[in-house]
């Protein structure tokens, strides 16, 4: 079978405001992670609060420190 490669779609966005400090908390737990002190990151919230952006930001963060990033989801079933 042939290897499936991440190919991220090409997207143009305007700069991340407002969000120094979660940056920055994720840009420690990758300097933690690259030491072999893994942990695992919940990100909660209202919608159109931005998760999906910060989710993005940390990709490109983790991808551009050579760490292998995967991407799933899953549906909410909730009414």
């Amino acid at each position: 079978a042939a290897a499936l490669e991440y190919r991220p779609k090409v997207r143009y966005e305007s700069r991340l405001v407002g969000r120094e400090s979660e940056i920055a908390t994720i840009t420690e737990l990758l300097d933690r992670a690259s030491h072999g002190q893994g942990t695992i990151v919940t990100l909660t919230g209202r919608p159109g609060v931005g998760k999906t952006r910060l989710v993005r930001e940390s990709i490109v963060t983790a991808a551009g420190r050579g760490f292998e990033v995967f991407i799933t989801h899953c549906q909410s079933h909730t009414k």
